[in-house]
Parts: structure tokens; sequence; C-alpha cells
């Protein structure tokens, strides 16, 4: 019997996909509101680090099933993670007005066109005035970015209850001006 992460028609199956492998070894019943999983139980069955496992920030990055059951993923503490029915991501909202051009003479620095992250471009904004002019007012440090835990707290999805204690969160830019 071949593992799902093993090669299809030459294709390497996506880290993500091993969330199936999860789901079956750990008998999670999908259509059930919401299933826990431990990330010590996804290292263990993936050997995969479970924060990188754990990492979904867009819609397209949702494993197959995921996708196929309406499911999304919440971490509720550092070491364990909520699997959720329902829609848990928002499609922006077309923008209806014309875009103001911030135009600047520093290139955006080719040796980070491939990075995911919101301070990558945070920074970029803040080295070329973008942010000020934003703001209309001026900065004097730039902006810095902390990770922190989350106070206990409950949220409501659809009809299911979420207690949520000590999640890690990261804020992407605290400004002082």
């Amino acid at each position: 019997m071949s593992s799902t992460y093993e090669k299809i028609k030459n294709k390497p199956i996506r880290k993500a996909e091993r969330w199936s492998d999860i789901i079956s070894k750990l008998n999670l019943d999908v259509s059930k509101s919401v299933n826990y999983v431990d990330a010590d139980q996804i290292k263990q069955i993936t050997h995969e680090e479970p924060r990188l496992m754990a990492k979904m920030d867009r819609k397209e990055d949702l494993p197959t099933i995921f996708r196929d059951n309406n499911l999304f993923l919440l971490p509720i503490s550092r070491k364990r993670y909520a699997i959720v029915k329902g829609l848990g991501y928002h499609q922006l909202e077309a923008i209806s007005e014309r875009p103001i051009i911030h135009y600047t003479q520093n290139p955006f620095p080719e040796t980070f066109a491939n990075f995911e992250s919101e301070q990558v471009y945070l920074d970029y904004a803040y080295s070329t005035g973008l942010i000020e002019r934003f703001v209309q007012i001026p900065l004097p440090n730039p902006p810095s970015q902390i990770c922190r835990n989350t106070p206990a707290f409950d949220l409501k999805v659809d009809n299911c209850n979420i207690h949520v204690d000590k999640a890690q969160i990261e804020v992407d830019a605290i400004t002082e001006g």
C-alpha cells in the first residue's frame, strides 16, 4: 500500500497533502464541527515540523482533504490545533477606487521577491516613505515586529464553541509617531 506522500505520476505530493494521513491515522470524523489534533501527533505521523504543516495562509494553501470537506485549521494553543468545519477564509472585496501610485528611488530587493512575509513588505514600505505618506506624520523609528501568546478566549464558528489559550500570534508592525 502506497503512502499519500509518495510520487504520483512522477509529481511529488505537497507537504500539506499529508493532512489526509493525519486525519486517517487519528480516525477523525471530517463531518464533525470540530476535531482536535496535537502538535506531537502531527510530528509523529508526518515527521514534519507542526508549525510548517499548519501554515495555511491562503485558501489556495489548503490540502485537498480540507478543501473537499470544507475544513480549515486554527491554532488554539502552542501545542494544539482545531480542524474546523466552515469558511475560514474571506475573499477580499475588489477595490473600486483608482490606486494612488507611490514612486521611489529604492527598487524592491530581488532577493526578497519570493518571500511570503508581511514584514519584508512593511520594512520596504517604511524605507521608501510609503508608511509616512499614508499616515501623514513623520515616523522616527522603523516598525518592529513581535510574537506573543494570546490570552484565553472563546470564539464561535457557526454553532461550535472553540477555546483558545496561549496560541502564538504575530504583530507585523508597531510604529510610533
